[in-house]
């Protein structure tokens, strides 16, 4: 029998795919702490710039298609990138998880851990579902050497008694609330379903490029600028009201006094309302996309709107306190150590970038040379386009100029190859992000 066993473990150690634990056998006062290594690190900002070529030429001369794929790509290689070379380390601790990085510290706890081992044989460890994305602690594999790979599965199935159910899921023995993980599953499925609505937008917005040949916009004789910075009001606004409904202390200011249900009712209309305000910070980029063709309205407040969503996600632990009467959820960190809603602030700032550089923004016509203009206008209504200066511009590779503003005068522009916007703040012109080169 003994022998029988024997044979019947190496073969389930052997399966194929499984991944293999170190021989060393933890103990449960112990911890371990995984370190990145520093050039696979550095690694990740080649990738970037070996394809930063093909991103601009797809955002230049590329179907509009194309580019909102490359923004997409853009997007998620940064947000990798900034998790690989921001984190310094991560420890793994009998009661916690924490993933210490410049920004700051995030902590996941054990007592309802699941683990997802991936075909790059990353770690993903999430508190209570895979759904609870807020939650959740990635090691990737390539950043951390064959031992510390190996230590960090023999550490999770001693320490925190992780069982593998098959080759790539393992999860700890659970006692997180039902009640408090079925609506938490309810509330992440609903603010998971208004994701949709980027998609949505990004369709409408190739629909209506693949309308025109050249698509510059409905409405491009209303002054861009008062209608833009009214769009970035907004999506201000949007950002204090998620800080408003996102916080532990809004969706915990009833705890212990209204009902169960009533709490975690709340608890998911709160998140309802943070999907909400970013779907219509998305919303707005749409808007002013179809009145003005500036893509790049449309890259910025989809890329915010997406922080915004992000930042509002539900977070089981909340929905927790909510069910077990608390007023916050547990830490061992102190509040100032804690990994803080960074995203929020860097849409603040790629909002404000977007109202300096739009700054007096208007939109003339444009010009593949300089006697088209002048045969239209005169010698002294043309001028060449900002940012060109000889090398080449969108539109063929010469420099173009551009006429009066577009709406003045309509009907002598007849020799005008399309519109451009150009700023009078002093950071160029904008027209390179119109669609009407792409579609």
């Amino acid at each position: 029998m003994a022998l029988f066993e024997k044979i019947s473990f190496d073969n389930m150690e052997d399966q194929p795919g499984r991944p293999e634990r170190s021989l060393r056998s933890w103990q449960e006062g112990e911890t371990l702490t995984i370190r990145y290594r520093l050039w696979p690190k550095l690694t990740t900002l080649i990738t970037p710039v070996v394809l930063l070529p093909l991103f601009q030429l797809f955002l230049e001369d590329g179907f509009f298609v194309f580019q909102i794929l490359c923004v997409v790509a853009l997007v998620a290689c940064w947000e990798i990138g900034a998790d690989c070379l921001l984190t310094q380390e991560i420890m793994l601790t009998p009661d916690r998880i924490f993933k210490t990085g410049l920004l700051g510290i995030q902590e996941i706890p054990v007592y309802d851990l699941k683990l997802q081992v991936d075909k790059q044989e990353n770690l993903k460890l999430h508190h209570g579902s895979d759904k609870n994305l807020r939650e959740s602690i990635k090691v990737y594999r390539y950043l951390i050497s064959d031992d510390d790979f190996a230590d960090a599965l023999g550490y999770l199935q001693d320490v925190h008694h992780v069982s593998f159910t098959n080759k790539t899921v393992g999860a700890t023995e659970s006692h997180c609330s039902r009640i408090a993980l079925d609506q938490f599953l309810k509330s992440a499925g609903s603010y998971r379903l208004m994701a949709g609505f980027f998609l949505l937008f990004a369709l409408i917005a190739i629909f209506t490029v693949g309308l025109s040949d050249v698509f510059m916009g409905m409405a491009l004789s209303l002054p861009a600028y008062p209608i833009r910075i009214c769009g970035i009001a907004l999506a201000v606004a949007g950002f204090f009201l998620i800080r408003h409904w996102s916080a532990p202390s809004r969706r915990n200011g009833e705890a212990g006094v209204a009902p169960v249900m009533a709490r975690l009712e709340r608890a998911d209309l709160n998140a309802f309302y943070c999907a909400t305000v970013a779907v219509v910070v998305a919303g707005i980029g749409l808007v002013l996309f179809i009145l003005f063709g500036n893509a790049l309205d449309l890259y910025l407040f989809m890329v915010v709107a997406w922080f915004y969503f992000r930042d509002g996600y539900p977070r089981l632990s909340t929905w927790e306190a909510l069910a077990a009467g608390k007023t916050a959820p547990e830490s061992s960190v102190a509040p100032a150590q804690l990994l803080p809603r960074r995203s929020l602030q860097i849409s603040l700032v790629l909002m404000g970038t977007l109202a300096v550089m739009s700054y007096g923004e208007e939109n003339h016509y444009l010009y593949a040379n300089k006697k088209d203009c002048q045969d239209d206008w005169g010698d002294s209504s043309c001028r060449e386009v900002p940012g060109e200066g000889g090398g080449g511009g969108s539109y063929g590779g010469s420099v173009h100029y551009y006429g009066p503003r577009y709406g003045s005068g309509s009907g002598r522009a007849a020799r005008a190859v399309g519109v451009t916007s150009v700023s009078r703040g002093g950071f160029g012109s904008l027209g390179g992000f119109h669609a009407g080169f792409g579609g």
